[in-house]
């Protein structure tokens, strides 16, 4: 009876020492799948009792294989220490260049990894511009977007760019009245013409010469007078001068070559200019008014309406002749003279004939 209760202690005490003799001789410590099965082999001695008839054939089988695994450890370590031995050089210069390779990687394309990484995801990220003198700031997790203006904002244009003047309401201009051309011997009559185009100058009667002049001096007039319109440099210039120096007979000659004269474009104006200067002088400097149209496009409305000023003041110097020069000394006189030349030749024919009127012509106001 004593001896049936010993023999699971004796058989539990030699599997012991069994098991430390081969901890002594490998100096190890039990890897991680042995320890369970030591675990298990150290149960109590109650749990033990009840298990010991019916696993005693699995517990002989159970140490005859842990002995061959244990042999068969012992073996395999004792061939893997002599492995890293021989192969520690090779393993420790591949280890440098993934040491190295990782570095690079690293500072290197780092980005560039994260960004095909979240490409590879379906999320878009921002392009980043990468500065050698700016640290690089990483996208936020987060997409921030700007509210958009209203629409009231967006359709509305700032002022000064590419906004259209609005342009101003056109003015009815008032309408003109007709024109009927005179007769000979007849003034111009512009009363109420408001059109450039209305005031046809060139359907005038041309004035005949005057009666003090001879056929020969009326032919000369003629040829000085185109001869200044042509022109031609000097020779032009010196007919002006004569047509002036020949005073009452040209005026008449000066006149007819602004009546058939254009008014549509820059340089005819001009022309009709410097006719009206030549009459200006015969009057020691008595002028009518003139408006330019150098800085006017041709048939703008603005050049339109100086062109038909200057046409009323062709048509009043036609007047003067008409009414006064030709037919009256005293009123040629006090046009071709200066004021000091008027008060000599007044004192001279002072006298019983008491004091003299003004000869100097008077200007009669545009009728519009």
């Amino acid at each position: 009876m004593t001896e049936d209760k010993n023999n699971p202690r004796t058989e539990r005490g030699a599997r012991i020492l069994e098991e430390l003799k081969a901890r002594a001789a490998s100096k190890e410590t039990p890897s991680a799948e042995e320890a369970p099965q030591e675990e298990t082999s150290t149960t109590p001695p109650s749990r033990e009792r009840r298990r010991r008839g019916s696993t005693r054939e699995k517990s002989s089988s159970r140490r005859s294989e842990r002995r061959a695994s244990k042999r068969g450890k012992r073996k395999g370590k004792e061939e893997g220490e002599e492995a890293p031995k021989s192969k520690g050089g090779l393993i420790a210069a591949v280890a440098g260049v993934v040491i190295l390779g990782g570095a690079v990687w690293w500072f290197g394309f780092r980005d560039s990894g994260e960004n095909g990484i979240k490409a590879s995801d379906g999320e878009t990220s921002p392009p980043s511009v990468v500065e050698e003198s700016v640290p690089e700031v990483e996208p936020p997790p987060f997409e921030v977007k700007a509210p958009s203006p209203p629409p009231e904002i967006e359709e509305e244009a700032l002022p000064g760019e590419d906004t259209p003047p609005i342009p101003s309401a056109p003015s009815i201009p008032r309408p003109s009245a007709d024109f009927t051309p005179p007769g000979p011997g007849e003034v111009i009559s512009y009363k109420g013409i408001t059109d450039s185009s209305v005031l046809n100058l060139a359907s005038v009667p041309l004035l005949p010469k005057w009666e003090g002049s001879t056929d020969e001096e009326w032919a000369d007039i003629q040829a000085d007078v185109a001869l200044f319109a042509a022109d031609e440099g000097v020779r032009s210039t010196r007919a002006g001068d004569r047509l002036v120096q020949t005073g009452r007979g040209a005026f008449p000659g000066i006149v007819n070559s602004m009546l058939r004269g254009e008014w549509n474009t820059k340089g005819a104006v001009r022309n009709q200019l410097s006719l009206n200067d030549l009459l200006a002088k015969m009057g020691k400097g008595t002028n009518l008014g003139w408006k330019s149209t150098e800085l006017l496009d041709p048939g703008s409305p603005e050049f339109m309406e100086a062109a038909l000023f200057d046409k009323k003041v062709a048509a009043q110097w036609h007047f003067f002749w008409v009414r006064k020069f030709s037919v009256d000394d005293a009123q040629w006189e006090g046009f071709a003279s200066n004021e000091k030349e008027r008060k000599k030749k007044a004192a001279e024919k002072a006298g019983a004939a008491g004091p003299l009127k003004d000869a100097s012509p008077h200007t009669e106001d545009f009728d519009d």
